[in-house]
């Protein structure tokens, strides 16, 4: 098993395509749990394979294939998001221990293997990086260690860069200069870099030091990072005491919460601040103590608003607050989709969480809306017009690859509901949900299918069950649904 772990890096290193096969099945030795490519994304095996990849230079593209017809998809480097310190290990589940032979052996635990060959391979990492002309690349990766190594027990032993001295040093910043900008693709200041690090002191220091609290991050092919301010990274970014303290102390320094970011060739500003927060409940409710956001600002390229987004994001916590600072929860982006279409369809490999605590909020106040109506509809401009639209907002947003499947999702739900989005993701719980709050499995798509047909068609089984009245996948889901609401 060592043997096996320590070789994780050489075959990644090695592959130009990860390829993960993760259909649905049921787990072979625990009782009516479901495996398929989320549950992939939560074991820290898993992760580490993909944060290797994204160290490797995110040259390698992971393929996901979770059924025969649907969910193939793409996990870019923002896999940085899911630490493997974060996942699931099987070892503690079980309290690292094992019976042999009726005989109960300590085991142990496997973070710390994951964490040796994960510090081992990222230095050598950082080493090689710190070899190249353009040190940018060397400095994200140094400034999102603590990020990387999230949760791991090797992370308390890295040397800790809480001065602006050792800070400057180990980034290469001149010390006498702290508000110079970095040279190299990343054009970015001291303070940027001290705020990807969740470092409160250097952040500290910088501010005193008069640093531009609306300073903008400049284009940088291929990624996000584009006309966000210090605030904006830092309610996406920070965590802990320092995070807050971080968020408290830009407020202070006058940081605007309100300005928007901007894509280029895009006249609309969106993604203020607070939608950077979105999926980050502990900076999110800490902001929301502080200031009082927009929530009907443009979160994404295709209109979508945000409080739309804390919906899609399926985080109770953030949605509650916002209902009970008076969100309707009422608007539609520019496929015409609702707060409740883009929670019941949206990749739910791509949903923070799916609590279905949200869904009981917007019904229990009225915000639910009508179920049974079209999820969606063609704009009404041609499909070629059409096309070339989608492929323009999919550039700005960095998604342009996804458009064939954008582009059939639409084609397959059009005329259909929230139910059909629901089977469409394979997400058997919302499905069963939908039904229990008066969804119609009657109803048919433009193509004639109804909720059953598009899940024999996706084979989808565990939906198909469900629609077919299968009282024994009923009852395990139900309780499911119970659980995700306690």
């Amino acid at each position: 098993m060592r043997d096996a772990i320590s070789s994780l890096p050489a075959y990644i290193q090695r592959a130009s395509l990860l390829l993960v096969l993760a259909p649905v099945v049921e787990h072979a030795d625990l009782d009516k749990v479901d495996c398929d490519f989320a549950s992939w994304a939560t074991r820290g095996w898993c992760r580490l394979e993909a944060i290797i990849s994204y160290l490797v230079g995110c040259q390698n593209i992971i393929l996901a294939f979770s059924s025969k017809r649907m969910n193939v998809m793409m996990v870019d480097k923002m896999i940085i998001r899911k630490p493997v310190g974060c996942g699931e290990f099987s070892c503690c589940t079980q309290n690292h221990r094992v019976k042999i032979d009726g005989v109960e052996h300590e085991i142990r635990c496997d973070r710390l293997g994951v964490a040796e060959v994960l510090a081992q391979f990222f230095d050598s990492r950082v080493l090689h990086l710190s070899t190249q002309d353009d040190l940018s690349p060397y400095r994200f990766l140094v400034v999102h260690e603590h990020k990387i190594m999230q949760n791991l027990p090797v992370l308390r032993h890295r040397p800790k860069f809480d001065t602006w001295q050792k800070f400057a040093n180990v980034l290469r910043f001149p010390e006498d200069r702290p508000l110079e900008k970095a040279s190299g693709q990343f054009n970015w200041s001291p303070l940027i870099f001290a705020i990807f690090a969740n470092n409160l002191e250097v952040v500290r220091f910088l501010i005193e030091c008069s640093a531009d609290v609306h300073e903008t991050t400049q284009l940088v092919p291929g990624d996000l990072l584009v006309g966000r301010t210090p605030l904006h990274h830092n309610l996406g970014r920070g965590y802990g005491p320092q995070g807050r303290a971080i968020c408290d102390l830009l407020l202070d320094a006058k940081a605007d919460p309100y300005r928007c970011a901007m894509r280029p060739f895009l006249s609309k500003p969106f993604l203020d601040p607070f939608s950077c927060s979105l999926t980050n409940v502990e900076m999110s409710l800490h902001f929301l103590d502080k200031v009082t956001p927009c929530f009907l600002t443009h979160a994404d390229s295709f209109g979508g608003v945000a409080e739309n987004h804390a919906v899609i994001n399926g985080i109770f916590e953030i949605v509650k607050k916002l209902h009970e600072q008076g969100c309707e929860f009422q608007s539609r982006n520019m496929f015409g989709l609702g707060a409740v279409g883009l929670f019941c369809g949206f990749p739910k490999d791509s949903q923070i969480s799916c609590d279905l605590r949200v869904l009981d909020l917007l019904h229990d106040s009225g915000k639910l809306g009508d179920l049974n109506l079209p999820i969606f509809h063609f704009p009404k401009l041609g499909l070629k017009k059409f096309r070339f639209i989608l492929a323009w907002h999919l550039f700005n947003s960095g998604l342009l690859l996804q458009q064939n499947a954008i582009v059939r999702t639409m084609y397959i739900l059009r005329h259909g509901t929230v139910l059909h989005a629901a089977v469409l993701r394979d997400d058997p719980i919302v499905v069963m949900w939908l039904l229990n709050h008066s969804a119609d499995p009657n109803i048919k798509t433009k193509l004639g299918k109804t909720a059953l047909e598009l899940a024999i068609d996706l084979d989808h089984p565990r939906c198909e069950s469900i629609l077919r009245g299968d009282s024994a996948l009923q009852r395990h889901h139900s309780s499911k649904i119970f659980e995700t609401c306690s």
